[in-house]
């Protein structure tokens, strides 16, 4: 008799685990099925832009470029950004001759920010020493002798860009020196600074800027990777080929297609931004 009980207890308890479990799987086939019905949302790319005013027309000649018209060909601050955001895709997708452009980028950007904060520095300190020099009034007390504003356009430009990485960083330097050249025309027009000396120090630091955004000029995408340097097959000479063509590359600096091959292959950028 007991026997016959401990079964039919075991045989209850068997049939009340899978009701449990057929319970359990109806309501997760339920909640599958309502899911489905979701309408599902989807959400575009974050984006923002960036907003400045420009004053001198050496900034604006950066930002628009200049081709085929008085003076050198400036490359654009547009064009600069473009193939800086295709070559860091690419530097992804390990295109060494992406890294080697990137480097370059990374590199002159310290330069020119460090040329930019020296010049503010030195000119600050300019008017510094002016602006301490007191006149003593009726009443026998002293004062400064004059105060400055900054000279800036009657008319600035207002833009609007929506850059990646490089472009935004690029527009700082622009928008720095923007401001360094007002900052220069400022004491030159004061008689603080002679125009002559004004004019080199603003010529020097904009030749650096046109020059920084002409380095992704002749940078092409040649879907090379650096497997195929290591091989040095048909994919990395056709490369190395194109690159030499388009001026991207001086074969001069780095001799035979074995030694560009074995250089590139090995490339790496030291750091990243």
């Amino acid at each position: 008799m007991k026997h016959k009980s401990k079964k039919i207890l075991n045989q209850r308890h068997k049939t009340m685990v899978e009701n449990v479990r057929i319970a359990q799987t109806h309501e997760a086939n339920s909640w599958r099925e309502s899911i489905q019905h979701v309408p599902r949302i989807k959400v575009g790319q974050l984006q923002g832009t960036m907003e400045v005013a420009i004053h001198t027309r050496e900034a604006i000649l950066l930002i628009n470029g200049r081709y085929m018209g008085k003076g050198p060909n400036i490359n654009s601050l547009y064009d600069f950004a473009k193939k800086a955001n295709i070559a860091n895709k690419m530097s992804r997708a390990d295109d060494p001759f992406a890294d080697y452009l990137l480097s370059q980028i990374e590199t002159r950007e310290d330069e020119i920010l460090k040329k930019l904060a020296e010049s503010s520095e030195r000119n600050f300190q300019m008017i510094e020493r002016v602006l301490t020099n007191q006149v003593r009034n009726v009443d026998g007390k002293y004062e400064q002798a004059l105060s400055l504003t900054r000279t800036g356009s009657e008319k600035p430009n207002s833009m609007e860009f929506r850059f990646s990485k490089y472009g935004s960083r690029a527009l700082y330097l622009v928008v720095q020196f923007d401001t360094l050249v007002m900052l220069i025309k400022t004491i030159m027009y004061r008689g603080i600074l002679a125009n002559s000396d004004g004019y080199v120090e603003i010529h020097e630091i904009w030749a650096n800027l046109r020059s920084f955004l002409s380095l992704g000029r002749n940078y092409v995408v040649t879907n090379c990777r650096r497997s195929d340097l290591i091989m040095k097959n048909r994919t990395a000479i056709s490369a190395i080929e194109k690159l030499v063509k388009s001026g991207f590359v001086d074969p001069t600096n780095f001799g035979a297609m074995d030694e560009l091959c074995e250089y590139f292959s090995k490339y790496k950028r030291n750091r990243e931004h």
